[in-house]
């Protein structure tokens, strides 16, 4: 057996059980025991330390197993199949592996899974990891590789078609690279936030699962298709479909599948219950997966030739496991989450036999010069910086970075330029352009496709030559607002980025128009107005200061100068002791133009005088500031060294005090992302769940419209209809005194005042023209009949109004409820669907019925029995004698109304009861007329008060009332067609689209938050130490700090960052 030094505890995730999740189960064990290697001869076994695992669905599927899960594997049990790692001990038995060789590969289930720092592995699962593929890809390769390459790689050949159920997934992503690796033609399935992933891995058709039938569009192709990869396992129906689709040759591979019984069921049916019974015709195969290392060679070998990207979706910490199968467990990653030993990157670099040559050369790249602008200070507040870029956050806010701008050199840049260092799980160094908006679809797909790996700085100039050449920069186009992005990514590079803008413009020329001034500066704006940006100001001391526009542009940027950092260049050019080097020391001494950060100055090779290394330079620009009156200067204000580390402490710092407004502002946009995604409600992409969310509609329609609230709406809108048809629904008023001449007439929809004189006048023309058979003295009900109909005149229209009324009211409230009860999209398909043809129902049956009441009106018959008829006829007779009786009384004792009078006159008693009698005996044809008037009023008064109940109750109530909450009931949604569900209910592929990017946006803005809280309570303090804000440091002289100090008593800025 060979070994090197092993430990005899490690930590590793473990649980005990599973119940409610993995992700709660889950406890680091920071002493538990390294498993090792069998002592059982011919046994061929590894002892792995393990630098990065990768998650699969398998690792938290077979935990949740329950009491099964204890068969399976022995408890407390470590979960985690793929690995890589390096090799410290080996059974005698093995010849293919040394001590510190780097392995990738995947284990079996087992008690020792790799989310742990040791594993044993069998060498059968082993391969070694090829030069140019980095220990996060190769520990995201072994289980999803292995799958989709055994799936596929025996069952076709070059040219064949496959279909690859999930092409987004940990799997899917490995599954389409390698079906294009082996010649085919590959049709997949995605959600529509995912297309554009599949398609850069090389999918041919992809197919958006939300937005169609997957089995009915692969009928439609038609048997063109030699194998199906099911990594999903649904739609259920996708194997029975199968027989239109696939050729009878072909083959159906289940990879993956829900874990539920109907699952398993449909699954063994597919083996049991042949094709003439039902079952599908093409050949099934359930995947089995086994461990072979010449496959792992193969797509190891594929990976470093580039014919395969790993894609990887999140690396966590280790510390974050939990958190990590959370995300897994959702179903929405796109490619695969990676874990790596973060505390064994020192252990990588530092083992001379690992192999991990991309570290090695992403080592070399990063030179001096660019460690050199991350102090070791920096680390804690900078990485959690980089977290939150690395999870996406500058999608949502603008995080810190450092921007390089001046006036326009002989050498000047012709386009932004990022430099942008990322920590990944890989390492690269290459460079792509940002096309600006304003260029054509087809010149920002073609700037899109320019890409170049650099091994080197040497490599820049060729870089920008060509991409001058892409961006189309020619002597008549001086530049572009494109932006040439030069990225360094590795797992131990801290996030920041410096963008290098194009030189500022004073006036056009022969080669620069006056669009390229404005273009320019304009670009230059756009990057300084970022509040969260440091402003590297550089002027040359080739021209004065007051005249470079860079200096205006700072201001106006940044009025107060607190992001602000001044930097001059090419002091060597003033002459020494003279005015102008004079005043370029003043305004390096903060004297001229204030900044709080203060001026640097550094000193430009002659690029004449050729070659030169970074140590000649540095050596040659400490002697020219150590003579002269630069020396008067602090030396933490001279040179590029002093710059690095003082453009540290600037960027530190400005995080810090950024820390609480970058908090509040992605507090507020999660605040409104959730709000949003409460609006769009629960997704909705099967039509199970879009009944689902219409019952749920349904249950809240229904209790906000039985409340109170509409029924005080229609008891309101009822009063002011019955009070109408008191005072405006009869035809003529009867008035004490008529109307003089020259008055106004009605209003139209108010009675036509008339005299009980005129209206009786009016009766005996009625029952002259009309006169039948009655009697003298009598009248006949038919006069009731015509009077009615010619008084109650203006019903008709009162009515039609109020019920128009009532039913707008209805309307606008369920129109509102339903908006309140659904989103925007739901609500508006409803309203069409459902509600505007239940309203026009509604509608419908209430004119009905009014025609109905109004009918008796028009064409029938004066009948009641209501009893009170009879004692309004009564009092109206009794007011009218009494009336005549008090008139003859006043006129004969000549007073103005009765009361009580003290006589002294005598009076003929005889002749006052004769009047009395006379008045008893009236004109047959008046008393005729005088009855049928007092007929008609006591009529019209019990019709009426019988008309406005019949309106609210029989129109109102029965016909609007009670059936607005059946409009849309539950019972109503179980009745629904199912295409009318999807009308109403399904989602567009633009809220679907909208969803998933809240929901990733809410995960990136809660996990940045969470690493943002840990530092909110600190502040700076002292040389770039992070310390609790309300706490007091105390600095310690050093050489450095002295410089410093001297520094501080020379310019109020660098006393301000301090």
């Amino acid at each position: 057996m060979s070994s090197t030094s092993v430990p005899t505890t490690m930590r590793a995730w473990q649980y005990s059980t599973a119940s409610g999740g993995i992700e709660k189960n889950l406890v680091l064990n920071p002493s538990a025991p390294v498993p090792t290697i069998s002592s059982r001869l011919g046994d061929s076994e590894l002892l792995i330390r393990v630098l990065a695992a990768s998650l699969n669905p398998a690792d938290y599927k077979t935990a949740e197993l329950g009491a099964i899960s204890h068969f399976v594997v022995r408890h407390p049990a470590t979960p985690g199949m793929d690995f890589c790692g390096r090799v410290v001990q080996t059974t005698r038995t093995v010849d293919d592996f040394a001590i510190g060789d780097l392995v990738f590969g995947r284990i079996d289930l087992t008690q020792h899974g790799t989310l742990a720092e040791y594993i044993v592995a069998p060498t059968k699962a082993c391969a070694h990891v090829p030069d140019g593929v980095s220990v996060e890809e190769a520990a995201a390769v072994g289980v999803a590789g292995l799958t989709e390459y055994q799936a596929m790689a025996p069952n076709v050949k070059p040219g064949d078609k496959i279909f690859i159920n999930g092409g987004s997934g940990g799997t899917g992503t490995f599954g389409v690279q390698i079906a294009k690796a082996l010649g085919c033609h590959v049709t997949t399935t995605c959600s529509p936030g995912k297309i554009d992933l599949c398609r850069s891995l090389g999918a041919d058709e992809i197919i958006n699962y939300t937005a169609t039938d997957v089995a009915e569009t692969l009928r439609a192709k038609g048997q063109v298709f030699s194998l199906v990869v099911d990594n999903v396992g649904t739609p259920a129906n996708l194997y029975k479909a199968a027989d239109d689709f696939l050729l009878p040759q072909g083959r159906f591979v289940q990879v993956g599948a829900p874990l539920s019984l109907s699952t398993a069921t449909s699954i063994a049916s597919r083996f049991l219950v042949p094709s003439f019974l039902g079952g599908g015709k093409r050949h099934f195969q359930m995947f089995v997966l086994q461990n072979n290392p010449e496959h792992l060679k193969q797509l190891g070998k594929w990976i470093a030739e580039k014919k395969i990207r790993v894609v990887i979706d999140q690396v966590y910490d280790m510390e974050h496991v939990p958190k990590a199968f959370e995300v897994l467990k959702q179903g929405k990653s796109a490619g695969k989450l990676v874990v790596p030993q973060t505390q064994n990157v020192a252990d990588r670099l530092k083992t001379p036999d690992l192999r991990c040559r991309s570290l090695e050369a992403s080592a070399c790249f990063l030179s001096e010069t660019l460690r050199k602008l991350c102090t070791e200070d920096q680390l804690a507040l900078l990485d959690a910086i980089d977290k939150l870029r690395l999870q996406g956050l500058s999608n949502y806010v603008s995080l810190p970075q450092i921007i390089v701008c001046g006036d326009q050199s002989n050498l000047c840049t012709r386009f932004p330029t990022e430099l942008v260092l990322r920590r990944a799980p890989h390492f690269s160094a290459h460079a792509s352009i940002i096309p600006h908006e304003s260029r054509t679809e087809s010149e920002q797909l073609a700037l899109r496709n320019f890409r170049e790996e650099l091994s080197g700085f040497d490599a820049l100039p060729d870089l920008i030559e060509s991409a001058k050449l892409a961006m189309g920069i020619t002597p008549h186009r001086a530049f572009a607002p494109d932006i040439l992005r030069v990225e360094i990514t590795g797992p131990d590079r801290p996030h920041l980025t410096i963008v290098d803008l194009p030189g500022l413009i004073h006036s056009e020329t022969k080669n620069q128009t006056r669009s390229d001034v404005d273009l320019v500066q304009n670009l230059v704006r756009s990057y300084m107005k970022e509040s969260r940006c440091i402003i590297l100001a550089v002027v040359s001391a080739k021209n004065d200061f007051a005249n470079q526009v860079i200096l205006k542009l700072a201001r106006e940027a940044d009025e107060d100068g607190n992001r602000t950092l001044g930097v001059i260049t090419k002091p060597d050019t003033l002459v020494p002791g003279g005015d102008s080097e004079a005043m370029y020391i003043s305004l390096a001494k903060n004297q001229q133009v204030a900044f709080r950060h203060g001026w640097h100055v550094v000193k430009n090779m002659d690029s004449e005088k050729g070659t030169w290394t970074h140590a000649e330079r540095d050596a040659e620009e400490a002697m020219f500031f150590s003579t002269g009156s630069w020396a008067s200067l602090p030396s933490s204000s001279l040179g590029i060294e002093e710059l690095r580390y003082r453009l540290s402490r600037v960027l530190l710092g400005q995080i810090a005090a950024e820390l609480p407004s970058l908090m509040a502002e992605m507090e507020n946009i999660a605040k409104t992302s959730r709000a949003r995604l409460d609006e769009l409600g629960d997704p909705r992409a099967t039509q199970r769940e879009q009944r689902a969310y219409l019952l749920q509609v349904s249950h809240t329609f229904q209790r906000l419209v039985t409340t109170s609230r509409l029924r005080a709406i229609i008891q309101n809108v009822n009063e002011v209809f019955a009070n109408e048809m008191r005072t405006k629904g009869h035809y003529r008023e009867i008035v004490a005194k008529p109307p003089e001449k020259g008055a106004k007439k009605s209003k139209s929809g108010t009675p036509i005042p008339i005299t009980r004189n005129d209206f009786i006048a009016h009766i005996e023309q009625l029952m002259h023209r009309n006169r039948g058979c009655e009697l003298p003295g009598t009248f006949s009900p038919l006069f009731v009949r015509e009077l009615f109909r010619e008084q109650s005149q203006p019903w008709e229209s009162i009515v039609r109004q109020h019920v128009e009324k009532v039913w707008n009211a209805a309307r606008n409230f369920i129109e509102i409820v339903v908006k309140f009860a659904a989103d925007d999209t739901t609500a508006k398909s409803l309203k069409l669907e459902v509600i505007d043809p239940a309203m026009k129902r509604i509608w419908e049956s209430m004119g009905n019925k009014v025609l109905e009441l109004l009918y008796p009106r028009e064409n029938g018959h004066p009948i009641t029995y209501d009893q009170d008829f009879v004692q309004t006829l009564e009092e109206l007779r009794r007011e009218r004698r009494h009336q005549e009786v008090e008139q003859i009384l006043c006129e004969y004792f000549r007073v103005s109304k009765l009361d009580k009078y003290l006589f002294e006159d005598t009076y003929d008693l005889a002749a006052l009861a004769q009047n009395l009698v006379s008045s008893a005996e009236p004109d047959v044809k008046r008393a005729a007329a005088d009855d049928l008037l007092d007929c008609l009023n006591a009529y019209y008064k019990v019709a009426l008060k019988r008309f406005v109940d019949d309106v609210a109750v029989e129109v109102i109530e029965g016909q609007l009332a009670t059936v607005l909450r059946d409009i849309l009931s539950p019972t109503s949604v179980f009745k629904m067609p199912s295409n009318q569900v999807a009308r109403i209910a399904g989602e567009t592929e633009e809220i679907r689209t909208e969803r998933e990017q809240l929901e990733r946006q809410l995960d990136v803005l809660s996990n940045g938050l969470e690493t943002c809280k840990r530092f909110a309570g600190l502040r700076l303090s002292g040389d770039s130490v992070l310390v609790p804000a309300e706490s007091k440091t105390t600095r310690t002289p050093s050489s450095h700090h002295e410089t410093d100090s001297e520094a501080d008593k020379e310019t109020d800025s660098e006393a301000d960052e301090v």
